[in-house]
């Protein structure tokens, strides 16, 4: 059965109280309520992937460029085709900071277990991060978070069962919370465009399941009650759609690390745009002459001189005067552009040879590691804003593997470190530590960073190699060497 929405009027209802409480909403009213927030996080995210991508230009320094170096709206058109148009200048500053955290935030595994740990667990939650490829997706969910304020992951069952984690964009979904605690999630919504069809499709999660809307022919959205599906019950309730928020305030929304990025790329931007005109019309030194005679054709001056370094120039008329004008500085550009980088860092906390300041070439792995101090404190205290995300699709992730072996085991996520890895000051304090009695396997995980399925594989191995010599002294025999 199919039946007919009027959003027009969903909307219109949502606008009159748009953050008043709903007693038992209808799906009608939770897709006009979500439909909501999803524009504002669209608004906030255009704004600032603009600045990321480096398509952000400014409405001066355009007009400036085209009064400078011509446009084809102001009669030039054939000379444009021959002398295309110089593009305004572009530095992608605001990229740097967030790629430098993307690239030090990489999910590489779960501990799973509290006092006593579950290898089972960890190996499980490895398996799954192998098949939904996170070596690639973590950090992209982590980047487009840094650049957006948000992005999410979905859960949700293939065909055989197993959990499938998808990385879902904050232009496309938004969630509603619980306004008392533990503020879990009660509703979301997700809104794309179908390729096959080029029609909008919205799709609808609650606690029970997942409708899925269409827009059809301008008469609002339309309901196919055969796409309904219900949630697995393992998930007794809980969400599917778990937000990755980039939330630095408890009571301020989810912002981007580009907000004070921004109007420092934009004065960087003009900075650079000036210091190109500048350059075409100052830097270069002028030569003057005087008591020559001009000539004229079709009302312009034609130089009397071809000016290039191996011509002399010469006149019959004794009166005749050369000299130079001398080309302006440029240094005040740059020392200028300099400045905003140094602001630039103090914001983003990066390192000055990101910027291309310095060079990292040839530095020792101890000063590496302590002009990138502030970056990896940024990052460090970034890993539980992210974690706890990551924690809840994971669990649930569990629950669709083995509900009842799994349910309840607490999950704590693993992370690359964030430091620039050094193997030979690892290695060194790795056998400082055996040498102290440290167990292999705690040494291996906190000194050589190992991830916890190579963990469980090496005290495996450990426990294989006892058991093998403890069998050889029981028939009277000499271990191996």
């Amino acid at each position: 059965m199919t039946r007919v929405v009027d959003v027009q009027a969903v909307h219109a209802a949502a606008d009159d109280d748009p953050d008043g409480p709903l007693n038992d909403p209808t799906d009608e009213q939770w897709i006009a309520r979500l439909g909501k927030a999803l524009r504002r996080q669209r608004k906030h995210a255009k704004r600032y992937d603009e600045y990321y991508k480096g398509e952000r230009e400014l409405a001066i320094v355009k007009r400036d460029f085209e009064e400078v170096f011509g446009s084809a709206d102001r009669g030039q058109r054939i000379l444009d085709q021959l002398l295309p148009q110089l593009p305004t200048p572009r530095a992608n500053v605001s990229r740097v900071g967030v790629d430098a955290y993307a690239e030090k935030l990489r999910l590489v595994g779960f501990l799973a277990g509290g006092a006593e740990p579950n290898p089972d667990a960890a190996r499980a939650l490895a398996d799954v991060l192998e098949r939904n490829d996170f070596d690639e997706l973590g950090p992209t969910a982590h980047r487009e978070a840094c650049i957006k304020g948000l992005s999410f992951a979905l859960v949700w069952p293939d065909g055989d069962g197993r959990p499938v984690v998808t990385i879902e964009d904050a232009t496309q979904v938004a969630i509603a919370r619980r306004a008392t605690p533990p503020y879990d999630a009660v509703a979301g919504i997700k809104v794309y465009k179908d390729e096959w069809t080029d029609r909008e499709v919205t799709a609808l999660y609650l606690d029970d399941g997942v409708r899925t809307f269409r827009r059809h022919k301008g008469r609002g959205l339309v309901e196919d009650e055969r796409e309904f599906e219900a949630a697995p019950s393992v998930f007794g309730g809980a969400l599917p759609l778990v937000e990755l928020s980039n939330r630095q305030r408890l009571l301020d929304p989810p912002t981007s690390e580009l907000v004070d990025v921004a109007p420092l790329a934009d004065n960087h931007a003009k900075l650079l745009a000036d210091m190109v005109i500048a350059a075409s019309f100052g830097a270069i030194p002028i030569r003057t002459a005087t008591g020559i005679k001009l000539r004229f054709e079709n009302g312009q001056v034609v130089s009397p001189f071809d000016i290039r370094a191996d011509r002399i120039l010469a006149s019959e008329n004794k009166d005749a005067k050369y000299g130079q004008l001398e080309g302006s500085n440029l240094a005040g550009y740059v020392s200028g552009q300099d400045m905003l980088l140094t602001l630039l860092r103090l914001v983003t906390r990066v390192p000055q040879h990101y910027y291309g300041v310095g060079a990292s070439a040839g530095m020792s792995g101890e000063t590496l590691r302590a002009s990138e101090a502030s970056l990896n404190a940024k990052v460090g205290g970034m890993l539980p804003m992210f974690g706890g995300g990551h924690r809840r699709w994971a669990r649930l992730a569990l629950l669709l593997i083995d509900a009842a072996k799994y349910s309840g085991i607490p999950l704590r996520p693993e992370w690359a470190p964030v430091e620039t890895r050094i193997p030979s000051m690892e290695t060194d304090a790795f056998q400082k530590a055996v040498a102290s009695k440290v167990p292999v396997d705690i040494a291996a995980r906190e000194f050589l960073r190992w991830r916890p399925d190579q963990v469980a594989e090496l005290k495996q191995r450990i426990a294989d190699q006892q058991a093998a010599e403890a069998a050889l002294l029981f028939a009277g025999q000499p271990p191996a060497a």
